[in-house]
């Protein structure tokens, strides 16, 4: 099987379906599949495509400008057929954005299109990307709610396979060194520590986490404990929302709470993060695909709690500590922050056992599994 592969830029600072991506790419070479990689932007994961890849070529542009529509169809039928195909060829898009190429490849060069479905459709999804996904031959769904939503935009007629992101878990292992990863930032080891890792966005619910977190930590200094409370938050704000973060400082500042957290920006390796934290926690109130960091954390041996919505349910509701809350809604967080954040002295084996759920339910191999299996659909 010859895979094209779609992807805008491959750079871990976008987020978590670039390294996805990755993983799956290499998980299939290694099978045995011919990857040849399309991009428009260079990365930092560029070098890692060009180890094991046959091919890497730039494009100048996945959709149709109309505004400059000679040259737009010029550029576009250019990138197209300077690809090589081989026997049982496949153009394989990462996103549904870059499925207006997509479906121009497969129609001009009559090979099948499978569209990854990482985030929830956009609506109304615009013209172009209405056409070029009703031309894909078979879909996959990072969780069974994205499928749904979907399908209740219009695209219950196509077969959507439903595939869990993974996460190599010899490379997200537990420390045992604990007092290391927080010296970084000058934390005791008797202190508890949260984590927030991902784009600084406002869909994202920090400031359902930064008011919840007052009130944990005010909470326990009013108790006899003498423990000191810390957020870490690793993440860059959006191009278009710079001010973003400015924002959340002053709300730090409002709450009484700027001197406990701690803003890291991109943090290219986050196991640095996770290793520092007693508790990860991801707040959104959009309807979260799936949640890497999740398991991320999880398999760094740390309880990991994220709001009910999207994909995230379907993540956590195998564990056996609550681990969901309410979205929007600073009592149900703070809540369920009391209830897990003391693991290391009340239930000090969940380290172990968050780590084993995630080797038994998000193994990487049975991901790439189930990709490759929805690939040679369209071929049979």
């Amino acid at each position: 099987m010859h895979i094209v592969v779609l992807e805008t830029e491959p750079s871990s600072r976008r987020g978590g379906q670039e390294l996805s991506l990755l993983d799956v790419c290499h998980g299939l070479a290694e099978r045995g599949c011919e990857i040849t990689f399309v991009y428009t932007e260079p990365g930092n994961l560029l070098p890692d495509y060009k180890a094991f890849c046959n091919a890497c070529y730039q494009v100048s542009a996945y959709r149709f400008y109309p505004r400059r529509s000679l040259s737009s169809l010029w550029t576009l039928g250019r990138d197209i057929f300077k690809i090589p195909l081989m026997p049982n060829s496949i153009i394989y898009s990462n996103q549904y954005h870059d499925s207006v190429f997509g479906a121009a490849f497969a129609r001009l060069r009559r090979i099948p299109f499978v569209c990854h479905l990482r985030v929830p459709p956009g609506l109304p999804l615009g013209i172009q990307w209405s056409w070029s996904m009703g031309q894909t031959n078979r879909l996959i769904a990072v969780s069974e709610q994205t499928r749904t939503d979907w399908q209740t935009a219009g695209f219950g007629h196509k077969p959507i396979d439903v595939v869990y992101n993974a996460i190599d878990t010899e490379k997200f292992q537990p420390s045992l060194n604990l007092q290391k990863y927080r010296d970084r930032w000058g934390i005791s080891i008797g202190d508890r520590v949260i984590a927030y890792v991902g784009r600084l966005d406002r869909v994202k619910g920090i400031e359902t986490l930064l008011q919840a977190f007052a009130q944990v930590a005010q909470e326990n200094a009013r108790g006899a404990e003498d423990i000191s409370f810390h957020l870490l938050i690793a993440g860059k704000p959006l191009r278009c929302d710079e001010t973003y973060e400015a924002s959340l400082k002053q709300l730090a500042t409002a709450l009484g709470i700027a001197e406990q957290i701690h803003f890291l920006g991109h943090v290219d390796d986050p196991r640095w993060v996770y290793h520092a934290s007693d508790l990860v926690v991801l707040p959104s109130h959009w309807p979260e695909p799936f949640g890497r960091v999740l398991i991320e954390g999880m398999a760094c041996g740390v309880p990991a709690i994220g709001s009910a919505v999207g994909g995230i349910p379907e993540v956590l509701r195998g564990l056996d500590y609550p681990a969901l809350f309410a979205p929007e809604d600073v009592e149900a967080l703070a809540e369920r922050i009391s209830d897990v954040i003391h693991w290391r002295s009340r239930c000090p084996d969940w380290s172990d056992r968050c780590r084993r759920y995630v080797q038994s339910q998000f193994p990487l191999e049975k991901t790439i599994t189930g990709i490759q299996a929805s690939l040679h659909q369209v071929l049979v």
